[in-house]
């Protein structure tokens, strides 16, 4: 049923560690390790448990590189989903409160 796949999809992006997860994969693809140097306080198995919720949702992805899993965004639509709430939030958000913008997150406001 679509409302419960559209519930699920919403659980995903409800916890605030997820939320500094996408913020940073916006950025550039990066490793578990990597993602995780980048968020205080959580440890490398907290790390990975956020990643799978993601992966489960398929808001992220990743791709192996040797033996690394390098995750990134699935696709467009999770940026158009991370930008239009910080737009819906925040009017010091990264449109200035314009609902047509270009795609530039800004992870500032969403790291603090």
């Amino acid at each position: 049923m679509l409302s419960r796949k559209i519930a699920n999809f919403f659980s995903a992006l409800s916890d605030e560690t997820r939320i500094k997860i996408l913020a940073i994969l916006f950025e550039k693809p990066l490793s578990v390790n990597e993602i995780k140097d980048r968020i205080e306080k959580i440890t490398l198995p907290g790390i990975s448990y956020q990643l799978k919720i993601l992966q489960n949702m398929d808001i992220i992805r990743y791709k192996k590189i040797g033996r690394k899993k390098i995750f990134h965004l699935s696709d467009e639509h999770v940026t158009h989903i991370l930008n239009d709430v910080i737009v819906h939030l925040s009017p010091e958000g990264p449109c200035d409160g314009q609902l047509n913008c270009s795609d530039k997150l800004n992870l500032q406001l969403v790291m603090k």
